[in-house]
């Protein structure tokens, strides 16, 4: 059957836009490996300010490696589908059909090359008001109380509360019968007759005064005080690379039945196989990669390290012993787009010298 003008014009214009997909497509998937090969994925090279001039820096290359290749291929594909038409009208159909499936196969590879779905959640995170914008002090050890650090004692917390702090670092550790209480380490001499020798179990810590004078707290009374405090954010400090610290979290949050406040507990982690150890116990929101264990000491090469870890795995946070700082190090961060804190500051030039930096302290 001889088709009418207007049919014959229709078909013609489907196999063109088929042809023009299939070219889109074939060139997004080529320009994908290249950049895969040359900056990794996309949620990283988006970041990494090289990418973000490519033009200036790379423009050869790219023509190069990828647009003139791709031409060639595309125009030797269109010539071929367009001269085997001639020869077959009939087979228009079957023609695009080809051209439509290879144009899909092409863009489901390139977004998966490109990690799409990693940016894309990378977006909407970066649009959101994180805790740390409001928040570049973070309260260390709960605060100091009477002019004392590192009591992580209850006064401290409330009083550190009521001076305006929501940021509170909380340093954890398990008794002998394995409950997580607010301490720093049992030979920190601030409890009589306490050691690593002579770990009390929950009720003997809970019973004991710190120095004499301040009372104990245990993870119990942390969710109590952040269930009845929804501005208050705690960040963990719990010193070994252990996850089984968090299972108590989740399990203490879902006992006073409050596993929203899991949201604002800002999980910090001390070498990268935490990560997904911990994202395997429950999803936190929340993480910093904290250096001090790796004993980080403001190698540059090792930074770009960590702030790529950082970036792929959606962490925010950086922080570092201040002795080590340096711009340098904080330039990496930002070309990563993470966050950089230190610790711990309580010299009022040097919180000044971070603050104009914005760079985020923990201080007493």
């Amino acid at each position: 059957m001889k088709l009418s003008g207007k049919e014959s014009a229709e078909k013609k214009w489907s196999t063109c836009l088929s042809i023009l997909l299939f070219s889109l497509t074939f060139f997004l998937f080529i320009g994908s490996l290249w950049i895969r090969k040359t900056y990794g994925v996309l949620l990283k090279a988006t970041i990494d300010e090289e990418f973000m001039n490519f033009l200036e820096n790379k423009r050869r290359l790219f023509v190069m490696e990828v647009c003139i290749p791709t031409f060639l291929f595309l125009l030797l594909t269109g010539m071929g589908a367009l001269l085997f038409l001639r020869r077959k009208p009939g087979k228009r159909r079957i023609i695009n059909g080809i051209l439509l499936l290879a144009a899909v196969a092409f863009g489901v590879i390139s977004a998966e090359r490109l990690d799409v779905a990693a940016y894309g959640k990378h977006c909407i995170r970066k649009a959101e008001t994180q805790w740390y914008d409001g928040n570049r002090v973070v309260t260390h050890a709960l605060g100091a109380i009477d002019g004392v650090a590192y009591t992580n004692s209850k006064e401290a917390l409330e009083s550190s509360y009521a001076k305006g702090n929501k940021a509170f670092e909380c340093d954890m550790i398990f008794t002998s019968d394995q409950k997580l209480v607010a301490y720093h380490d049992w030979d920190a001499g601030m409890i009589e007759g306490v050691s690593e020798e002579n770990i009390p179990t929950k009720e003997e810590f809970m019973n004991a005064k710190i120095y004499g004078k301040y009372t104990p707290i245990s993870l119990d009374e942390i969710v109590i005080f952040m269930k009845e405090h929804p501005d208050v954010y705690i960040i963990t400090d719990t010193k070994t690379g252990d996850c089984a610290e968090f299972q108590e979290w989740v399990d203490t949050a879902e006992a006073y039945q409050c596993p929203d406040i899991l949201d604002r507990v800002v999980v910090q982690i001390y070498h990268a196989y935490m990560y997904k150890d911990i994202q395997k116990i429950y999803p936190f929101k929340n993480v910093i990669f904290t250096l001090y264990a790796e004993g980080y000491r403001g190698d540059p090469d090792q930074m770009e390290k960590y702030s790529e870890f950082c970036r792929l795995h959606e962490i925010d946070i950086i922080t570092m012993r201040e002795e080590f700082y340096s711009d340098e190090l904080h330039e990496i961060c930002q070309k990563y787009g993470i966050e950089l804190f230190v610790h711990t500051v309580n010299d009022p030039v040097r919180k000044e010298y971070f603050m104009q930096r914005r760079v985020g302290i923990y201080a007493d």
